[in-house]
């Protein structure tokens, strides 16, 4: 209650006893009943104000640059709109975050997310014809998501094509719908992200969407993090924390259940609820007002991290690769590394069954060089590997003593329908 609300109510509450001192037992009792009632109607009217106050602080409905998004509560707070500058492909192959200049959307807390973690809250509206310049393999990415979109499957044995590219395996997909925002369509899921086998918590599943525009010109990106308390907070409440190895060896059966756990709850067991996160989508007019091509594309090297800007000029794309005389599939979420060692970084996550093209091998024979369908060249163990013709005449490469992993088993899922929304 504010003062000056206090300072009225107590003027009013010393009137009414000057007043009852000149009446009669009834009057009295009358007046005496009606000072709290003044008071609690004085209360309400505070907090229907005060209400009125934070509903609006909890709503966005703005531009920027073109584009223009609608949120509520608990979306909105801190929205804010900028242009992100051009990350150019790197040197070395691995880094998935090379894209146009573009606008960003940012939320809550984190106004800086990285182009690269999903579980950073961000929506991004990429140019499409700037983005296919960088890479072939970026502009079949948005093929990819265009014939999603023609054909609208409702279960998926593969991922869900995603732009920027991300350096880790979407582990499942969940909840698939279709929306249609102002001016284009795309499709939403529940996924996770991770680089090994890992339990599904509050801590990896983020609620993803992926569209384009109706005239085709430009890539709508949009990440944010989820819980429910249908899932642990953490994977030290898992079966993984008390016996790594039944988990790995049940990862499959695991994974299912996880997936059938997610599909099982509504929409609004999850924070923010799904339906916030699809009104949000749907609010999305993306018609931006970005520099030229060259401007977009040219003069600058940027860290996909900070978006500084230096003086590197983007190096020229790289050939289109193709599946050659050594195809190859993974049986399993395979690591790819720098080196046949697992000390050696993680530069992508194969998907299991996901075709590759085995480059050479190593001199113990444990370790394939392969190329993604994406063109990241690293190595992974050749046990989890299935080569479709001999391999006898495949090179070999001396890269001195290496490491065998640890079995691990495929994952596959028959997930069970998601409840109506």
């Amino acid at each position: 209650m504010t003062q000056s609300s206090s300072f009225r109510l107590t003027r009013l509450i010393v009137a009414l006893v000057v007043a009852l001192a000149g009446c009669d037992r009834a009057t009295q009792y009358r007046l005496a009943t009606v000072v709290p009632e003044i008071k609690r109607a004085q209360e309400r009217a505070e907090a229907e104000q005060k209400a009125r106050a934070l509903e609006d602080a909890y709503r966005f409905s703005g531009s920027y640059a073109g584009v223009s998004l609608r949120a509520d509560h608990p979306l909105a707070l801190k929205t804010r709109g900028k242009l992100a500058p051009a990350i150019p492909k790197a040197p070395e192959a691995g880094f998935g975050g090379a894209a146009p200049a573009h606008v960003l959307f940012t939320f809550g807390a984190n106004q800086q997310p990285y182009i690269l973690s999903p579980r950073d809250a961000q929506l991004r509206v990429f140019p499409v014809a700037a983005y296919r310049r960088i890479d072939p393999a970026l502009s079949r990415v948005i093929d990819d998501l265009k014939e999603v979109l023609a054909k609208q499957p409702i279960e998926f044995t593969s991922d869900i094509p995603v732009l920027p590219l991300i350096n880790a395996a979407q582990i499942f997909r969940a909840r698939v719908r279709y929306l249609s925002f102002q001016n284009g369509a795309g499709v939403r899921f529940v996924t996770a992200y991770v680089d090994e086998l890992t339990p599904v918590t509050n801590q990896n599943i983020l609620y993803a969407f992926q569209g384009l525009t109706s005239d085709g010109n430009y890539y709508v990106s949009f990440f944010y993090p989820l819980t429910t308390p249908a899932l642990p907070d953490n994977a030290g409440y898992t079966q993984a924390a008390e016996d790594i190895d039944a988990f790995i060896r049940n990862f499959d059966r695991y994974l299912i259940d996880a997936v059938n756990t997610i599909e099982r709850q509504p929409a609004d067991n999850f924070t923010p609820a799904l339906s916030a996160l699809d009104a949000l989508i749907a609010s999305l007019n993306a018609k931006p007002a970005l520099p030229t091509d060259e401007a977009a594309t040219t003069g600058a090297r940027n860290s996909a991290r900070t978006g500084e800007a230096t003086d590197t000029p983007i190096p020229p794309p790289t050939p289109e690769p193709t599946l050659g005389l050594w195809p190859a599939r993974a049986t399993v979420v395979l690591n790819v590394r720098a080196g046949p060692s697992l000390n050696e970084r993680v530069l992508t996550v194969l998907r299991q069954g996901e075709q590759v093209e085995l480059v050479a091998r190593s001199v113990d024979g444990n370790w394939f060089r392969l190329r993604t369908r994406y063109g990241i060249i690293g190595w992974s163990y050749a046990r989890f590997l299935r080569p479709y013709v001999l391999i006898d005449k495949l090179p070999v490469l001396d890269v001195g003593p290496t490491s065998t992993p640890p079995p691990r088993p495929p994952a596959t899922l028959t997930p069970t329908a998601a409840p109506e929304e």
